[in-house]
């Protein structure tokens, strides 16, 4: 019996966490005077940062789970540990909202912590502790591109490939000649057989970035792949002025002779 209401008070604090995050999000973005006549354009943005939030929260409670039934004698301290992370996460959001209404889009210090955060949880492979933490800096500062790409990254390396072609989609919004940001959507396309859509994101790169040899390489291997070899030879051109001495060099020529 005590085991069944340990359980139950785990859950509904992470219930209690994801409510509070949920709650205090919508709040946030209403709060931009911005986001009203863009609500719509950006729902897919809005509903991006509300399902990580949840599917977060839905994780963490499994872990929970599993901690209680497994060790019972450590369940106080598990509750007290939720009970003051909600507290800390409904502080925390309290304060995005006085920054929100007061015009303001968090402290520097702040934004440049959780990016530093990230990127360590990134070198670190911890996916889930980046995710978090760039969901927290773009309820600070949801219009920036470099965030959205680097979310996007995380999904693609945790397989999320759909999630991740949805977030570069909305990255490139905001930031349309992101040549970075073209190539991650030329690999998604690759990845899903669409060789058209991966050449033309490709070139677009290229054409932003010309002496880029990693766009070069992409570009050559999706033109052969898509039997282009006109353009095929025109990377290849392009690739040799960038890096004469790139080995692939002699494998793309062979294998657009043999077109």
């Amino acid at each position: 019996m005590f085991t069944w209401i340990v359980t139950g008070v785990a859950v509904l604090s992470v219930l209690m966490l994801v409510w509070i995050g949920a709650r205090h999000v919508r709040e946030v973005m209403v709060l931009d005077p911005e986001s009203h006549p863009e609500q719509k354009r950006h729902g897919r943005k809005i509903e991006l940062v509300m399902c990580r939030l949840e599917r977060l929260g839905g994780a963490r409670a499994k872990s929970t789970l599993r901690v209680v039934s497994k060790t019972g004698r450590r369940a106080e301290s598990v509750i007290k540990a939720w009970y003051k992370k909600a507290q800390a996460l409904d502080r925390r959001y309290k304060r995005m909202q006085h920054e929100t209404a007061n015009g303001l889009v968090g402290s520097h210090e702040t934004r440049k912590q959780l990016l530093d955060d990230a990127q360590r949880a990134l070198t670190e492979e911890s996916y889930t502790v980046a995710e978090q933490r760039l969901i927290e800096y773009l309820t600070l500062d949801p219009k920036n591109a470099e965030v959205y790409e680097r979310l996007g990254i995380v999904y693609m390396r945790t397989r999320q490939f759909e999630q991740a072609k949805e977030t570069f989609l909305y990255a490139l919004t905001l930031a349309p000649n992101d040549a970075s940001i073209l190539v991650y959507l030329g690999e998604l396309a690759l990845r899903a057989g669409d060789v058209k859509e991966a050449v033309g994101r490709f070139r677009a790169a290229v054409a932003l970035r010309p002496t880029n040899p990693k766009y070069l390489d992409f570009l050559i291997e999706s033109s052969i792949l898509a039997g282009d070899a006109k353009l095929a030879r025109e990377g290849v051109y392009y690739l040799k002025e960038a890096n004469p001495e790139n080995k692939k060099i002699a494998e793309f020529e062979a294998r657009i002779k043999a077109l």
